[in-house]
């Protein structure tokens, strides 16, 4: 009798043009630059044969020898292969097999689909402030709340501003807060790329007097639970012109009247401590005893240790 219309439609669509075979690159449908018609590779493959005397034909099967569920989409060199080891490919090897692969095809179409963006007023505040921008992914959705003025958004899709709070509401109806950016804080960046939250946080660089990248969030919705990774962005941080003992000593010579000198060096402590936060803030925690710390000094000391704290979550570093 053969596949029916709509088993064939199934098994086809859910290969993902690919041998299911593992490990296997071959296309089941190749096709050439020049637009030639389409050439079929892939071979549909009984896992239990119709004949008794076939591959696996003894085995017994709960469905139909010609349903969905006793096929499997293989090149042909695989197909021979399975047929000439049905010891080896057994009934539950090949089961096993075809639901591994569409289980992959499926992961791999939820990543490359792009989420969707929801109208925040479906979601209330909830404590977390304004909802202004919501994006559904495959397994969860995340609202961005503001405090108060909304994000600027660029031409480019991209949002900045800052006094913003990432909450994760999951399907269970839980909430978790991802990331939260004060209005005291400068200004940071996001945006959604196919199933990946990106924010860049920003801090200020004493030469240039301007905000400079510090880090960059990156929140991969497209597997339950999410994950979140920091990488850090400081690159001056690798510059071996300043190492975090030289500053120490320089810190602790500094005289009166010595306030902006003091400024330029707490910065770059952070700087130098960026990949050795916890030895940074050691030295930062002594500084606060120091007669220069207070004033817009202290409110600097904030701000870097601040920074520091989140540097010792780059690549798990502490």
């Amino acid at each position: 009798m053969g596949l029916s219309q709509k088993d064939r439609k199934m098994l086809w669509a859910r290969s993902g043009n690919q041998c299911a075979f593992p490990n296997c690159a071959q296309l089941l449908v190749e096709t050439d630059a020049d637009e030639s018609p389409g050439i079929v590779i892939g071979e549909e493959a009984h896992i239990v044969a119709r004949e008794r005397d076939g591959p696996r034909g003894e085995d017994s099967i709960s469905c139909s020898v010609d349903a969905y569920l006793n096929h499997i989409l293989l090149c042909p060199t695989h197909h021979r292969k399975i047929d000439e080891q049905p010891l080896k490919f057994t009934v539950g090897v090949l089961q096993a097999m075809r639901r591994d692969h569409e289980a992959k095809v499926r992961a791999q179409q939820a990543l490359d689909s792009p989420p969707t963006e929801l109208p925040p007023g479906v979601f209330d505040g909830m404590g977390f402030g304004i909802p202004i921008i919501a994006w559904k992914f495959r397994a969860t959705v995340i609202v961005v709340y503001s405090f108060g003025s909304p994000p600027f958004r660029a031409p480019t899709g991209r949002l900045s501003g800052s006094g913003f709070q990432f909450v994760e509401h999951k399907p269970s109806g839980d909430s978790a807060v991802l990331l939260t950016s004060s209005e005291a804080q400068p200004d940071i960046e996001f945006w959604v790329d196919r199933s990946v939250l990106y924010v860049i946080q920003q801090t200020f660089d004493i030469d240039t007097k301007g905000f400079i990248p510090l880090a960059e969030h990156r929140i991969d919705a497209s597997i339950d639970p999410l994950r979140h990774s920091i990488s850090n962005l400081l690159k001056s941080a690798a510059s071996p012109a300043y190492t975090l003992e030289q500053v120490e000593l320089d810190l602790e010579s500094v005289g009166r009247p010595g306030s902006q000198t003091a400024e330029v060096l707490l910065y770059r402590l952070r700087n130098a401590g960026i990949r050795r936060p916890g030895e940074a803030l050691a030295i930062l925690e002594r500084m606060k005893n120091a007669f220069w710390y207070d004033g817009a000094n202290a409110e600097s000391g904030n701000d870097i240790e601040r920074d520091l704290e989140l540097a010792k979550t780059f690549n798990g570093s502490g």
